[in-house]
């Protein structure tokens, strides 16, 4: 519901991907208790004007993982994350970015192994075989036999990472990533491939938090029969907000107006903060920060202007803040990205690994001048493009070792500050592309209120300036 649904197509296949789906149970020997048998693996629909049909409904059952669990395993495996937990570490669905970005970094392209099977519509997983192939590689060892009776989930006390040795840039780890993002694009365009033969359709829908993979969805619009892609932006968990929202308008309260068809689909989902409550927390650090107000996109522009120029991280605020996992221009950090160190730079005021990409953000007019991609706009990052020559001389910090880069285009009505920034560097005789990651620091979510975003600007020092709204907040020196 989510991706179809906000997406612009009339009709459409989907395809939804996550690491764990909804969970089918049995009663088990108590009357309270339940049995997992199976869950969700992957799903398929075909959308259009008489609502989704369900094309295929696969499950993952013991034994078996799902493919983002494989993921996450080749995550926990290179200790991604520094917590223990279910897969080896605490949390390794937060690892998939590293994991991708990482990938990049395996420029022999790794050939994926044999871990992922299609009989029929099963993708077939098996965690025993995933295990074993990790083991002879030197990643895991096995504690315990039983692999063959338990989800992905149970496996912790089976399985013991080997300790970590030397650095992630050893061949050994990145390659590893390389086949990790290799299986996971084989598996996704085969997939692909066999619902565009079921549904016969050039449009495709994703969601499901495997589908924030740029590297992988670029090549789903590269490899396979479908002509246009749509992503939910949130394709993660955040994303069944939305779609539970959709399901209850259109099938329960029967309503059928689709309003993407007709004006595009718009991440600024948050609140918008009003002018007092802005000046109100600005006053509460009356001690740390001045501001001043800057009415107009000009008098900003002119004021942030010679800051990025200057080399300055200048973070901004402006309107609603997005949904999703991505900062679009309303919560994010701008930077110049002329100096190739800016990446750095970015990465330690986040707290970030050293082979983290950050992102380029360009007006929509001039994508096609910039980068090589089989479309011609992304406002959501959903994908990657390829950096062309002028970018990678005079923006190498946006540019990924392999060449490509996770854009961002803009336009005046969604992102009116940012588009004038670009501009007026056009004016100016500057490469109009600047960084935009997401205004946030170490350990912490995108900030949300004008409190969240004055302690983010307050705890970094290597952020020069924030714009909220219409104020301009320097520290007091």
């Amino acid at each position: 519901y989510s991706a179809f649904y906000c997406s612009d197509f009339d009709e459409a296949a989907v395809l939804v991907v996550d690491t764990n789906g909804s969970f089918m149970e049995r009663p088990g020997e108590s009357p309270d208790a339940l049995v997992l048998e199976r869950k969700e693996h992957y799903t398929a629909f075909y959308g259009d004007a008489n609502g989704l049909r369900t094309v295929v409904a696969d499950f993952v059952g013991p034994g078996e993982v799902s493919l983002g669990e494989l993921y996450c395993i080749y995550s926990a495996a290179m200790q991604l994350t520094p917590r223990e937990g279910p897969y080896g570490l605490d949390c390794p669905q937060s690892a998939g970015g590293k994991l991708m970005g990482l990938a990049s970094y395996d420029l022999g392209r790794t050939e994926a192994p044999a871990l992922c099977a299609l009989h029929g519509d099963h993708l077939e997983i098996s965690l025993p075989r995933v295990v074993d192939h990790l083991e002879r590689r030197g990643f895991v060892r096995r504690r315990e036999p039983g692999l063959e009776g338990i989800f992905g989930f149970e496996m912790r006390p089976f399985v013991e990472l080997e300790r970590r040795e030397g650095s992630l840039a050893d061949e050994r780890y990145i390659s590893l990533a390389g086949e990790a993002q290799r299986a996971l694009e084989g598996a996704l365009i085969e997939l692909a491939r066999r619902l565009h033969a079921e549904t016969g359709s050039k449009n495709l829908c994703l969601a499901g938090g495997t589908m924030l993979n740029v590297t992988a969805t670029t090549r789903l619009l590269e490899d396979t029969p479908f002509e246009r892609i749509f992503v939910q932006p949130a394709a993660n968990d955040a994303g069944i907000a939305i779609g539970a929202a959709l399901y209850g308008y259109r099938d329960i309260l029967g309503g059928r107006a689709r309003p993407y068809l007709r004006e595009p689909y718009d991440t600024c989902l948050g609140r918008r903060y009003r002018d007092d409550e802005v000046v109100d927390a600005i006053a509460r650090r009356e001690g740390q920060v001045s501001a001043r107000r800057l009415v107009s996109l000009q008098d900003k522009s002119e004021a942030i202007l010679p800051r990025l120029m200057a080399g300055e991280i200048v973070g901004v605020f402006e309107g609603r803040s997005e949904f999703g996992p991505r900062a679009l221009c309303h919560r994010s950090l701008l930077a110049l990205p002329r100096d190739p160190a800016m990446r750095e730079k970015m990465n330690a005021l986040k707290h970030r690994e050293w082979y983290r990409p950050v992102a380029p953000v360009v007006l929509e007019e001039d994508f096609a001048d910039l980068f090589e991609a089989p479309f011609a706009s992304v406002p959501f990052m959903t994908f990657s493009a390829r950096c062309k020559q002028a970018v990678i001389d005079r923006a190498p910090a946006v540019c990924h070792v392999d060449g490509t880069a996770r854009p961002q285009t803009v336009t005046a009505d969604r992102s009116p500050l940012v588009h004038r920034l670009l501009c007026d560097m056009k004016r100016a005789g500057e490469l109009p592309i600047l960084v935009n990651t997401s205004l946030n620091v170490d350990g912490e979510p995108i900030v949300e209120t004008p409190e969240h975003a004055l302690d983010a600007f307050v705890s970094s020092h290597l952020m020069g300036a924030i714009v909220i709204d219409e104020h301009l907040v320097d520290r007091r020196t």
